[in-house]
């Protein structure tokens, strides 16, 4: 009876130990799973889904981490120029294969004093920690060497165009994102001057990011609190006098700072892409502001509205119906105005532009003759006006090639059917000269200075002439 216990202890030891370790041994597994998919959850949270780099939130942890250690290192944000164009082009398909092509290059730096991360789609964040064998010329010449090869997609050559922004800790600062946004000012300073990148630094520097980060910051709540107003200036028939347009023009009045000049805050929000939510909103006000005219004053004149290349390759046929639509505008009465740059990818915009001119839009060419625009896609895009920069106003009173060019301009527009108006006009010979050349309309001081819109509706009610002094500078009705 003894022994028959002593085997039933035994027996139910034995089995504890055979339930214990296949519990281990679940235990064990589920441990394993359990840390493979924290693995994979963070791979997923500090990781780019495509190309497998480390995204933003790595970068800022990194860059966190690197100011903390205090040693000397290069910040660099490429940019791949006009990536909507080359998807446009080529397809989504495509566009990621090459994003992958190009990070594969990048990861070639990558190592234990170079970071390489991806922040969106088209731009890469680098953090290169100078020091010993790690000199930042030999990083540009890496990057200059392997990024003006060209990328294949099967039998198709690809030479797209990089800009790098470079920020230097801690000589541009020992905040994380006031190094970013000096980076961010260098690159745009790149792009502006078509280089890959520029190393030279203005005095200054970093009160001007200081401002320019403030200023980025300020705008994302610019438009909530409605500090944003339009004003308007006319466009005037050279022949008759009378106002047959207005051009809408932002401004900014800040609670703090007052007014901020268009030219100072455009570019930041163009490089933020704050542009689009404030271009959404200029499109809306300025259908709403002619709707206001036609109601109250009979006034069936077109609203000018400049459109932002970022804003353009951005469901720009979308925003513009919403916003006739939300304003109850007849679209004929509504110019889209564009820029030569956006002209780069000649197929793509003409199918854009022809979609534009479906909804019965017009479409006008801002700052003629700044770009590269070559003529013969000129004639294939269905434009109906040209304006001349005030660039070459400013010097059309002297027999000089500004004022031949002039002519030319005009005299190829109408060639095309085009309605042909100067900007910039300021003063009584400017104006005698265009009209002797053969402009059809005006823009300037010299006729009527941006105006409220309580300031527009006055002027057009006292008859809608430009009215100057003698003095040349104009008056406001």
């Amino acid at each position: 009876m003894e022994r028959f216990r002593h085997f039933e202890v035994a027996k139910g030891l034995a089995f504890i130990s055979v339930t214990a370790l296949l519990m281990y041994g679940l235990l064990k597994k589920w441990e394993d799973t359990m840390n493979a998919a924290n693995r994979r959850v963070r791979q997923l949270a500090y990781s780019d889904g495509t190309t497998g780099l480390p995204n933003a939130h790595s970068f800022w942890e990194t860059l966190q981490h690197s100011i903390t250690e205090g040693r000397p290192f290069l910040l660099l944000i490429l940019r791949i120029s006009r990536f909507e164009e080359i998807q446009d082009m080529y397809g989504r398909k495509q566009g990621l294969t090459f994003v992958v092509a190009v990070a594969e290059r990048l990861k070639e730096l990558a190592g234990q004093n170079v970071f390489v991360s991806q922040t969106e789609i088209d731009t890469f964040h680098l953090i290169v920690r100078l020091g010993g064998e790690v000199r930042e010329d030999a990083i540009f010449r890496h990057l200059e060497h392997r990024l003006q090869q060209p990328f294949r997609f099967g039998e198709d050559e690809l030479a797209p165009v990089f800009h790098i922004g470079a920020a230097r800790y801690p000589g541009d600062g020992t905040d994380g994102e006031l190094l970013v946004h000096c980076a961010y000012r260098s690159l745009a300073k790149a792009r502006e001057s078509g280089a890959l990148y520029i190393r030279e630094h203005a005095p200054g520097g970093m009160e001007s990011a200081r401002r320019r980060l403030f200023l980025e910051k300020e705008l994302k709540k610019a438009l909530a609190r409605g500090e944003f107003t339009q004003h308007f200036q006319p466009k005037i028939s050279i022949k008759t006098g009378e106002t047959v347009g207005f051009e809408a023009l932002i401004r900014w009045h800040h609670p703090a700072l007052g007014p901020i000049p268009p030219a100072e805050f455009i570019p930041i929000a163009e490089e933020s892409g704050d542009i689009v939510a404030i271009g959404k909103w200029m499109l809306r006000e300025a259908c709403r502001q002619a709707k206001r005219l036609q109601d109250t004053q009979q006034c069936f004149v077109p609203v000018s509205v400049n459109v932002s290349a970022r804003q353009f390759w951005q469901s720009i046929v979308g925003v513009v119906e919403s916003a006739l639509d939300d304003a109850g505008l007849d679209p004929a009465y509504l110019v889209l105005e564009l820029t030569e740059s956006m002209m780069i990818n000649p197929e793509s915009v003409v199918r854009i532009l022809t979609r534009l001119k479906t909804l019965g839009v017009k479409l006008s060419i801002d700052d003629f003759g700044t770009g590269f625009s070559s003529l013969a896609y000129l004639k294939r895009l269905p434009i109906d006006e040209l304006k001349i920069d005030k660039s070459f106003i400013d010097e059309i009173l002297t027999d000089g090639p500004d004022r031949r060019i002039v002519q030319s301009l005009i005299a190829l527009a109408h060639h095309l059917n085009m309605t042909v108006v100067a900007e910039g006009v300021e003063k009584k010979e400017q104006a005698d000269c265009l009209r002797a050349l053969g402009c059809d309309q005006v823009q300037g001081y010299y006729y009527a200075r941006p105006m409220t819109g309580e300031q527009l509706a006055a002027f057009l009610a006292d008859g809608g002439n430009g009215q100057a002094d003698p003095a040349g500078s104009a008056v406001l009705v």
